[in-house]
């Protein structure tokens, strides 16, 4: 009854603004996601959105039926929420990975179509079929061409957003007689720039889950090979994380097909069935997993900008790139170790 009260005793705003304010601390800080404070504060800012989330639903502040400029500038900022628990959601650190991706997907889609239906901006919601066909087999060059070409452009788009957002930011979070035009252009662009980055989070998404799933496959057919297994685990549900057991029944988020339950409860049932059996082989394969992931996105990541420069004549770089190429040519492998031999 306590936190019903406190909960009703805060208002809206002030759980977005105090959850935008902790989420933009996390994504500024350099501390390792996987200590103890950083999964605190995530974790609080996950339930601060949750609670502005859950009082959006019970306002029914957004409807099917009104167009995106029929939404008040004051409540064009909560149509990022979905987006901001996803996010948040992503940092929190737990055992099974898959099953935190798969909520974090869910956030993200719903952000997606709920810009969609409003018409935010124009872009193609990704396509599930498409999806497992990416993910049962190796994609066409045409395919993978036209991936490439689409996320070099969102990623200059974002560029210039987050540079234009830096400037508006100020005005809109400090000035209280700021121009409401002004602070609608601010939440629009700021919309736009995550619309691009959830589309490109669901591929990493996509290729993260491939990767664990057949890390997953291969440490059970390790664990099949241990008859001395003590332990197993029981298996959690899909997690949409709410406060409460009342949240719980009422929260729906759009998505009533997904079983949830409250934070309590997901930390309770793995405090009851902890996965002791093979924990150190599935740390040790997730942790081979999200290294080769992170070791393709930095490569992709440099390739993207070491084209941007090339597109923008950027000499420094091209000259840079022809000297390594020079060099090459004159140091063909095996030239240095030819052991004396002529």
């Amino acid at each position: 009854m306590a936190a019903n009260n406190t909960c009703e005793s805060k208002k809206l705003i002030d759980y977005f603004k105090d959850g935008w304010k902790k989420y933009k601390q996390l994504e500024n800080s350099n501390e390792s996601s996987s200590t103890k404070d950083f999964q605190s504060k995530a974790k609080e800012v996950v339930d601060l959105f949750e609670n502005a989330t859950r009082m959006v639903t019970e306002l029914s502040l957004f409807s099917l039926n009104e167009d995106f400029d029929e939404v008040t500038t004051t409540n064009i900022k909560y149509l990022s929420l979905p987006y901001l628990l996803g996010n948040s959601s992503e940092k929190l650190s737990t055992q099974n990975r898959i099953e935190i991706l798969n909520i974090v997907e869910t956030y993200y889609k719903n952000f997606l179509s709920l810009c969609k239906s409003y018409n935010v901006m124009e872009f193609e919601l990704p396509d599930k079929k498409l999806e497992e066909k990416f993910s049962e087999a190796q994609p066409s060059v045409e395919e993978m061409t036209r991936s490439r070409e689409i996320k070099i452009r969102r990623y200059k788009e974002r560029k210039e957003q987050e540079a234009l957002l830096t400037i508006m930011e100020v005005r809109v979070t400090t000035d209280p007689n700021v121009d409401e035009e002004f602070e609608r252009k601010y939440y629009v662009i700021l919309l736009k720039n995550f619309i691009s980055k959830a589309l490109d989070e669901l591929d990493s998404i996509h290729m993260e889950k491939s990767m664990l799933s057949r890390m997953t496959e291969l440490d059970d057919t390790i664990a099949k090979d241990k008859s001395s297994s003590k332990f197993k685990s029981k298996p959690i549900k899909p997690v949409i994380i709410t406060r409460n057991a009342l949240q719980k029944q009422i929260y729906g988020l759009g998505y009533p097909s997904i079983p949830i339950m409250t934070v309590d409860e997901f930390y309770e049932e793995r405090l009851k069935n902890p996965d002791t059996s093979n924990m150190d082989t599935s740390q040790s394969l997730l942790t081979k997993a999200m290294e080769g992931i992170n070791r393709v996105e930095e490569r992709e990541a440099d390739n993207i900008q070491a084209e941007i420069a090339a597109e923008n004549d950027d000499m420094v770089e091209l000259q840079r790139t022809r000297q390594y190429d020079d060099w090459k040519d004159d140091h063909r492998r095996g030239f240095g170790n030819r052991k004396n031999r002529s």
